[in-house]
């Protein structure tokens, strides 16, 4: 980049316009390699200018093929395709058909992306015709690749044959080894989708003797995963399990050297294979094995992660035995309740480890539980949710949530400050997960309900307010257990070794930050920036919180980012109360979601993301969020990339975290119920169960009581 910079102010000296716009495109492109995509586009948007003025036509159309790139890579995929076909309009009048073919074929991607098919089809084959035209036999063995699957995705498996043969005769000619396995991939998995498991697993050998032949890893661990997944549905699984094994140990072999984002990446790309194997396993009544695949496949970044963190080594931590998961429920003396989405909208697993090592299978079908976290409304709407002024305001702030949530959603109380008998009904919403996520092992849950048990949630479960599903009597999980989360057992024993290094150390401040000076966001690149709104909840929970731990809580102007991040350093316990970003910075493209609001300065924007958290060595016990959205992110095979993940990876066991857009005043009282419990309780999880159900009295509805959820440990 400096040498593109140096390079930039020779040309600009020298006033030459045409190559000052090269430089910016070639800025652009690797700011876009690196994933800093906002600075992409202000480099790409300069270079259009650039070319604009000399009217270079054909470099206008290639610089907002670009900028659709960009957008593609923000899963901004409307945008995308709106770049991209102001990119194709101007290269035809060019009459590039190289250019048009390239295009036509990335806007067929996206239209295969948002499974607008027939529209994926004809961008294909405008992009077919102009790549023979042009007569680039390898843009047209990519595209008639990218047709096939596209009408295989259509059900028109003739159609899709006929175009994946085309692509393989044409790369076989100009012996595209790379491409001719990828095509005898594809034929495979279409014959396999058709029940034709011969001729599939004949393409799949063909792809995996070129895999090897190449030395592609990569792809040899594909194809193996594909046949063994042919080999489990021709009812093979041994011989199955074998070659998915054999597709696992190629893929791990590709983590040592990769940073933490690129691992997460690869284990998403990865995932299906470990859930194959499962199914392999448990098919053979192979329980426990198929246990320790299920914890071989997720969080395994985040593991290697906090091992390379806490115990400053770069040797990753091999993946648990069965044993070490036993011993690891016996030493948390917690029951541990692992998921597994093995078939999306289908088929769900469960293992439920007792505190004496027993473990117990069941099998879910899921395929009625299809639409999960319905969410309408404006992202702008919402991001003010916490904290609105005045009776109507705070109404309004409850119907956002329902936005959310719009299935929770209990009647709304005449007076909120008397419930003397609330009358409370079964909610559909939380009904319904109960009886997919608890009632299966509803038998092996203690009957204790100060007995932890720990959650290790899949995918989608992430979102699930576990502390408000409810049973047949409407009765909250929260009323007859003691809940924790963990993105895995692993990280659960990783964090706890963590939280008795720091329980040994001496004490340190108490950090409590409520309702700084609310910085200015804008919601969509261009827009203008506006602040955002204040959160008067928020600072009567911090006064109120600082005055029972006897210390000073930094509100308004004194919480700027530079202060706040001073004092979490130093810190034994953090209470963060003030707006929590997550979507509303998507557009920013944030290598980690989500970010906190804090007071501006001249040096900073007011906006603690997590990526700078991450970044941070703290010594807290416990922080806790208390602000819109902390708990999500991005969700992958490695849990949820975000705000909890980033301070539990700075050295955090403990994170409180929302899941949804909280009301103010009744997280408030939570928060300050919460930590009156743990005046007399040094039990985490203990001490918020006994603040919901106290904050349950006053504010019944889960909307305003359930959103936040415990993950790590509950010691100190």
């Amino acid at each position: 980049m400096t040498s593109y910079e140096e390079a930039l102010n020779i040309y600009t000296q020298e006033k030459n316009l045409q190559e000052q716009g090269t430089i910016f495109t070639n800025m652009g492109v690797l700011y876009g390699e690196l994933g800093q995509y906002q600075k992409a586009l202000e480099s790409h948007q300069q270079a259009l200018a650039l070319a604009q003025k000399v009217d270079d036509t054909k470099k206008q159309g290639e610089i907002l093929n670009n900028m659709g790139t960009i957008y593609q890579k923000l899963n901004q995929n409307k945008e995308a395709l709106q770049f991209y076909l102001q990119a194709l309009e101007i290269l035809r009048k060019d009459g590039d058909p190289g250019w048009q073919a390239t295009i036509l074929n990335n806007t067929g991607l996206i239209y295969a992306e948002l499974e607008q098919y027939q529209e994926a089809i004809d961008s294909y084959t405008k992009a077919l015709t102009l790549a023979e035209k042009d007569g680039d036999h390898i843009t047209k063995g990519r595209i008639l690749n990218n047709l096939g699957l596209v009408r295989s995705k259509l059900g028109d498996w003739q159609g899709a044959l006929q175009s994946l043969e085309k692509a393989l005769i044409i790369r076989k000619k100009l012996i595209d080894l790379p491409g001719e396995r990828t095509t005898h991939n594809d034929i495979g998995s279409v014959y396999r989708d058709l029940g034709e498991y011969e001729i599939a697993l004949k393409h799949y050998e063909q792809a995996l003797e070129i895999s090897r032949k190449i030395h592609a890893r990569p792809q040899e661990g594909e194809t193996l995963s594909n046949i063994g997944l042919t080999l489990l549905k021709s009812g093979q699984e041994a011989p199955a399990s074998q070659k998915l094994f054999e597709a696992v140990t190629i893929w791990e072999s590709l983590h040592p050297g990769l940073n933490d984002e690129n691992k997460v990446s690869l284990m998403d790309s990865q995932a299906d294979t470990y859930r194959w194997l499962q199914r392999a396993l448990i098919a053979q009544n192979q329980i426990e094995a198929a246990l320790e695949v299920s914890e071989r496949g997720r969080a395994r970044a985040f593991a290697q992660l906090l091992a390379s963190r806490f115990n400053e080594s770069d040797l990753s931590p091999p993946p648990l035995t069965f044993k070490q998961i036993q011993e690891i429920a016996r030493q948390q003396k917690s029951t541990l309740v692992e998921y597994s989405i093995v078939i999306e909208d289908e088929l769900l697993y469960i293992w439920v480890i007792q505190p004496n090592g027993k473990v117990e299978f069941r099998t879910v079908d899921i395929s009625s539980l299809r639409s999960f976290l319905p969410l309408v409304g404006s992202d702008r709407d919402l991001a003010m949710n916490r904290g609105n002024k005045g009776a109507e305001k705070e109404e309004m702030s409850i119907n956002n949530i329902r936005q959310t949530y719009p299935l929770i959603e209990n009647e709304p109380l005449e007076n909120p400050e008397k419930v003397p008998n609330p009358v409370r009904r079964r909610d559909p919403f939380l009904s319904r997960r109960y009886r997919f996520l608890i009632e299966p092992i509803a038998d092996l849950l203690p009957t204790n309900p100060e007995t932890h048990v720990i959650f290790i949630p899949h995918q989608k479960f992430f979102l699930v307010p576990f502390a408000a599903l409810q049973d047949e009597e409407g009765k909250y999980l929260i009323e007859k257990h003691t809940i924790l989360i963990s993105p895995s057992i692993q990280v659960l024993d990783i964090t706890a070794k963590h939280q008795n290094t720091l329980s040994q150390k001496e004490p340190l401040n108490t950090l409590i930050v409520g309702n700084p000076t609310m910085p200015s966001i804008a919601y969509r690149l261009g827009e203008e920036s506006k602040p955002l709104s204040s959160l008067p909840g928020t600072e009567r929970e911090a006064l109120t919180i600082a005055k029972l731990l006897k210390t000073e809580a930094l509100i308004g102007d004194l919480a700027t980012e530079k202060t706040v991040v001073k004092n979490m350093i130093q810190a034994n316990n953090i209470h963060l109360a003030t707006h929590g970003l997550v979507n509303e910075l998507k557009h920013l493209g944030l290598e980690i979601p989500g970010a906190l609001a804090l007071t501006p300065s001249l040096e900073e924007d007011g906006l603690l993301t997590a990526h700078e958290i991450l970044d941070l060595k703290l010594k807290a016990e416990l922080v806790v969020l208390s602000a819109c959205n902390t708990g999500l992110g991005k969700i992958t095979e490695d849990g949820v990339i975000g705000l909890s993940r980033s301070f539990i990876s700075a050295g955090v066991p403990s994170v409180i975290v929302s899941l949804w857009y909280i009301p103010d005043h009744p997280s408030a009282d939570l928060m300050i119920e919460f930590y009156q419990q743990m005046q007399t309780i040094s039990d985490k999880a203990l001490a918020l169960r006994k603040a919901m159900i106290k904050t349950i009295e006053k504010h019944p509805r889960p909307l305003e009581w359930a959103g936040f959820i415990l993950i790590g440990q509950s010691g100190f």
